[in-house]
């Protein structure tokens, strides 16, 4: 009997592990509806490459019940084609995996659980390069989301 118990205390044990994990993963952020616009001087919508004065990144963040609601910031790290990433300056830096990595804008927000519309901005202050460049969204210590977009006249 006492063997059955052992073995059936050590199973529960195991069972409520798999289902921490499972709800750890559940409760991370996730990013939606990802757009880039490039906008010149006056705020409006461009088309032309040496007029970008502003990139625009709206987003959605997706309803998860799961996750602890709250007061969240945002980190946006974009990556030029040749893997360097935009940065104001070197001390925006924020830990991931343990180590600081940098990022070129964050926001905070009060996260409800509900689904939520937001953007953030990229003041344009070098000139940059065609390609294609990477846009990754972090928050709570993860990677919420990663895209790609193009920039080429």
């Amino acid at each position: 009997k006492y063997q059955a118990a052992t073995e059936t205390v050590n199973q529960l044990s195991k069972d409520k592990e798999s289902l921490n994990q499972v709800v750890t993963r559940a409760s991370i952020l996730e990013i939606t509806n990802f757009s880039m616009t490039p906008l010149n001087s006056k705020g409006k919508k461009t088309g032309w490459f040496a007029q970008t004065t502003n990139l625009q990144f709206k987003y959605t963040i997706a309803k998860n019940v799961t996750a602890v609601p709250g007061d969240k910031t945002i980190y946006l790290r974009i990556t030029r084609p040749d893997e360097q990433v935009l940065t104001k300056s070197p001390n925006n830096v924020f830990q991931y995996e343990n180590k600081d990595i940098a990022y070129s804008a964050s926001k905070n927000i009060e996260f409800t659980g509900e689904a939520r519309n937001d953007v953030i901005f990229w003041k344009v202050g070098e000139i940059l390069p065609k390609g294609t460049y990477r846009a990754e969204f972090f928050a709570d210590g993860n990677r919420i989301g990663s895209f790609t977009f193009t920039f080429e006249k």
